[in-house]
């Protein structure tokens, strides 16, 4: 009938919640800012110590290069791993933190968690989030800094995981 759910039942419901609304804001953060991302990154490598002679002089500049060298897509390089990276890394937060307050309030038997636990469970999230999205960081990272357009940078995402797995030993 219309009984309580068994315990288990609700918190895999409780971590299914979390995940799916961690993923959902961390495609769409990334499908609104991603080109944000694109061009921090490319004016963060510049080797050129002289602005006047830096690919890019600035934000404004960096955009207008980009759209006038690649087109709208270069704006978008590396969006397939930011957007799985992001996807992934925002619905393991929101799982592992809440998971870990809930344990923390099991321990202390209260629902009232001194700030010190939450920040305590926000860094086991975010340490176990790094742990494992960190490779999709790198890929998008190369990727990005790839200056032949999306079409192109789609097709070496594949190469860019094999080499970042490769490297690590895996």
């Amino acid at each position: 009938g219309g009984g309580a759910r068994a315990p288990h039942v609700a918190r895999l419901a409780t971590w299914a919640r979390d995940a799916a609304s961690g993923a959902a804001a961390g495609a769409t953060s990334v499908l609104a800012l991603h080109p944000l991302d694109v061009i921090k990154t490319r004016l963060q490598v510049q080797d050129t110590v002289d602005r006047r002679q830096a690919p890019y002089r600035g934000t404004i500049h960096a955009f207008r290069t980009v759209v006038r060298t690649e087109g709208v897509l270069g704006l978008y390089a590396g969006l397939t791993p930011a957007v799985v990276g992001s996807t992934i890394s925002w619905g393991l937060y929101f799982s592992c933190y809440n998971r870990a307050k809930a344990r923390y309030q099991r321990m202390l038997d209260t629902q009232d968690l001194p700030s010190y636990l939450h920040l305590v469970s926000a860094g086991e999230a975010g340490f176990v989030v790094c742990l494992i999205t960190n490779p999709i960081w790198v890929v998008k990272t190369r990727l990005q800094l790839q200056h032949k357009g999306a079409a192109a940078a789609a097709t070496n995402a594949h190469a860019n995981l094999n080499g970042v797995v490769a490297a690590a030993g895996a």
